[in-house]
């Protein structure tokens, strides 16, 4: 038995990388989350190199494994390579997208905040003590990772009665700061609807 040799070893590793990048590209674009074990990416991964590999060899005629290690190296076969598991990662990304429409990456806070944090947004935050207060949104923590928070200008906080209806309005200030122990709801609004 015959152990491959180190230049071999080297071309395959090289031949997988394609597949990585293409399995990359067509998760973030076709909006496929979820956590993947190593094996896993890498079975997927080894799957997409293998079919990147029938198109590569039909365009660069390197079909053989003594051809692969003797023309992968030539600036245009490694263009090619890198072209279509590229563009392979765009096109089934894309396709992909078509039936994921309503998907997003990040979770549901990221994409409300994201979404309203062009301005010009007037919200109701709701806390967990029941109080209510409605401003102008100003400032929102972003990403999943960081403590969700955020800032409401020109802050009033409504006082309701026991039939819910508005009885009395109190102004607090410039700009208020609720912390994700004080928020229970938000409301998001265009434009001054209450």
């Amino acid at each position: 038995m015959v152990l491959p040799s180190l230049a071999d070893v080297l071309i395959i590793v090289i031949l997988l990388v394609p597949g990585f990048i293409t399995f990359f590209i067509m998760r973030r674009i076709g909006v496929i989350g979820g956590t993947l074990t190593d094996l896993e990416t890498t079975l997927w991964s080894v799957f997409i190199s293998l079919i990147i590999l029938v198109p590569f060899s039909t365009i660069t005629h390197l079909d053989t494994l003594d051809k692969i290690r003797d023309g992968i190296f030539i600036p245009i076969n490694t263009f090619a390579l890198l072209s279509i598991s590229i563009g392979g990662g765009f096109l089934v990304g894309i396709i992909l997208k078509q039936f994921r429409k309503n998907y997003h990456h990040g979770g549901a806070w990221e994409n409300i905040m994201r979404n309203y944090a062009k301005g010009g947004s007037w919200i109701t935050v709701f806390t967990k003590t029941g109080d209510e207060y409605n401003g102008q949104y100003n400032i929102a923590s972003m990403s999943e990772e960081e403590k969700r928070e955020i800032i409401i200008s020109k802050p009033i906080q409504i006082i309701r009665g026991t039939d819910k209806k508005k009885t009395k309005e109190i102004k607090w200030g410039e700009e208020m700061i609720f912390t994700e122990e004080d928020i229970a709801r938000v409301l998001f609004f265009r434009k001054w609807d209450i």
